[in-house]
């Protein structure tokens, strides 16, 4: 099994893993047969790739965190919750969080602790197979499931992983106060736009400022979560010692989601060069503790992605090395995509992955 894009399709293919659609809703079952009409109905519905069953994916497991049908019903809640709280989607919107919304956001952080310990050993896969117009839902849980993994490895309390989770799932909930034509513009922000959108930080903290429920660790994060280790992020340029460990998490978490989630403005960055990306900035931005801890819980070379090796042959990712993520199992292919010999990365250093090739199911 193996994610490919939407573009990569093409008629005759079996669906890996059923797809949802906005509403939660199936909208092809696995094991479907795809044709042009299907193809075109997910293009429609702005799904960016979907699992298939190939003969060069055969045999490849694509273990999830949260399992599929758990995800999509977390997403749901996460937007009920948060569309509760848009003017722009709901005209009688409160302007904060109330014990209802709380106690909707706690349970969707069950689920995730759940899902984590009955998968335990995945790491997460950042394919995304659900609409790109659920992209905030969608992210809110990516940075929640990024950030508990994250504090496991670094072996934080359970009560101090219940109050990142809680906060990475509401981190985002001002960008409700911030109007969808700015949230969804498919171009570049204006100056005035993007002083609009950097207020989500505060407006969120607004929210939950008067819920006395509500941790003043998950308060932190949802103020902060945009703040950097040298003193040049928002709202308040807060420097290291002023910016919390749990917050430094969720800060982390949520640029790599981020850059890794299709938009309707760019493609998605792949995972292994996200990290390049984020490598660069640790020093300026990130705890370097954070950031090791971090990548252990993130596939760079998910299964089931084809790659180029620096030898020159083809290969797709059979496993990934929690310890060395950059050298996972590979499966060497031939120009027919016949598999030639298997070989893990671990034991051949002189060899490297250089690149993903382009997916596609010709």
């Amino acid at each position: 099994m193996r994610a490919v894009s939407i573009m990569g399709l093409t008629p005759g293919v079996k669906l890996g893993k059923t797809v949802y659609d906005e509403k939660g809703l199936v909208l092809l079952r696995s094991g479907v047969l795809l044709t042009e009409s299907y193809i075109y109905q997910l293009k429609y519905k702005n799904i960016p790739a979907v699992y298939i069953d190939d003969e060069l994916s055969s045999g490849i497991e694509t273990p999830e965190v949260i399992d599929h049908e758990v995800r999509a019903k977390a997403i749901l809640q996460i937007k009920d919750i948060f569309e509760e709280l848009n003017p722009s989607k709901n005209k009688t919107a409160v302007r904060y969080i109330n014990e209802k919304h709380y106690e909707g956001v706690k349970s969707v952080f069950d689920i995730i602790m759940e899902n984590l310990q009955t998968n335990q050993g995945a790491s997460l896969n950042m394919a995304e197979m659900m609409s790109t117009n659920l992209y905030t839902y969608t992210h809110s849980l990516n940075v929640a499931i990024l950030s508990v993994l994250t504090a496991k490895s670094l072996r934080l309390s359970q009560d101090k992983i219940k109050e990142l989770g809680v906060g990475a799932l509401l981190h985002d909930v001002g960008k409700m106060a911030v109007p969808d034509e700015i949230l969804n513009k498919p171009g570049n922000l204006t100056k005035e736009e993007w002083l609009l959108m950097k207020e989500h930080p505060e407006n969120g903290y607004n929210m939950v400022k008067g819920n006395v429920g509500i941790s003043a660790y998950t308060k932190a994060i949802i103020l902060s979560h945009h703040e950097r280790i040298d003193g040049s992020g928002y709202p308040n340029g807060l420097k290291k010692d002023h910016i919390h460990l749990l917050t430094q998490i969720v800060s982390l978490a949520d640029i790599f989601d981020a850059i890794t989630s299709d938009r309707c403005y760019r493609n998605r960055i792949p995972a292994y060069q996200a990290v390049e990306i984020i490598t660069a900035q640790v020093h300026q931005s990130f705890d370097e503790r954070v950031f090791h801890a971090f990548i252990k819980n993130v596939d760079l070379y998910p299964p089931g992605m084809l790659v180029q090796l620096s030898n020159g042959e083809r290969a797709i990712v059979l496993s990934n090395n929690r310890e060395q993520p950059t050298r996972p199992m590979v499966r060497i292919i031939d120009a027919d995509n016949q598999p030639v010999k298997e070989m893990d990365l671990m034991k051949h250093l002189s060899i490297f992955i250089t690149k993903e090739i382009e997916d596609s199911c010709a």
